[in-house]
């Protein structure tokens, strides 16, 4: 791109971003999660009563979408949980990210998933760690939700145990997503729950044919989020 176009580009952007702050960051180890603390002054966190996404300029004109967890609307700061394990655009800003940087977003959205009433049922891979997290922070007084989050590293299975007090079961991958998903599952009495699944998109959509063609005997709700390819 050269200079005009850069500065035509950079003259765009600046009319629609808005700006934040880091404040902390973690990695786990290995380090391909990291966890980041933000200060978001424009954002009221007080009427969030879905999972949310925040649209992150990770690269000009490069935008993606992150969810925020464990957030406190008092001093508006929330963490975001990030796979960095496969390389890309996304996973190079975040890397390259220090206590103290400024960075640009677009906005914050509903991420589609909201808590219901009664027992929930919930399944995640290490992408959409934080989205189940999220939607368990805001369970709160609504109910109760359980699930499954698999991860790729048994150190990461210890970890999740240790820096989170949270209902979801960490499981390590031993077979494809889809199926391990389905092991834990085999192990539990399905009611009326509400489920909800989300991550990788064919995992995704193959464990929400599977459930809703009554092989598990459910006959509740199935709310189903794809991630990624």
């Amino acid at each position: 791109m050269n200079l005009l176009k850069r500065k035509a580009v950079q003259f765009i952007e600046k009319s629609f971003l808005k700006s934040g702050k880091v404040i902390g960051m973690r990695h786990w180890d290995p380090p391909t999660i990291c966890e980041i603390d933000l200060h978001l002054p424009l954002v009221d966190m007080s009427k969030w009563t879905e999972v949310q996404h925040i649209k992150v300029k990770v690269e000009t004109f490069e935008y993606r979408d992150y969810t925020p967890v464990f957030w406190d609307a008092e001093t508006h700061t929330c963490t975001l949980i990030i796979d960095i394990s496969h390389p890309g655009k996304g996973s190079n800003w975040a890397q390259n990210l220090e206590i103290g940087n400024d960075f640009n977003y677009v906005g914050v959205g509903t991420a589609g998933h909201k808590p219901s009433f009664g027992e929930m049922m919930s399944f995640a891979d290490t992408s959409s760690m934080a989205h189940m997290l999220a939607l368990e922070y805001l369970t709160k007084d609504k109910g109760h939700l359980n699930g499954v989050v698999v991860l790729d590293n048994p150190e990461h299975v210890n970890q999740f145990s240790s820096y989170f007090k949270s209902n979801l079961q960490p499981t390590l991958r031993t077979e494809e997503l889809t199926e391990t998903w389905q092991s834990w599952l085999k192990n539990k009495t399905l009611l009326g729950q509400t489920i909800y699944i989300a991550g990788n998109i064919p995992a995704v959509v193959s464990l929400r044919k599977s459930i809703k063609s009554g092989y598990f005997n459910f006959n509740g709700n199935v709310k189903a989020e794809g991630f990624w390819k």
